[in-house]
């Protein structure tokens, strides 16, 4: 079974959700940000997405 990682620091857990409230998903669809994107820009993050 896997162990998964919370982001502890609540600066980083605010900009991650900024970020996520901001992509204006479908009804019905969600994404998950991943413990690594603690150290990507925000940019990167979009662009991630936008594949």
């Amino acid at each position: 079974m896997e162990e998964f990682q919370k982001i502890s620091n609540p600066n980083d857990r605010k900009r991650l959700k900024k970020l996520h409230d901001g992509f204006n998903l479908p009804e019905g669809m969600s994404i998950i940000i991943r413990t690594n994107a603690i150290s990507a820009e925000d940019e990167d993050i979009i662009a991630d997405l936008h594949i």
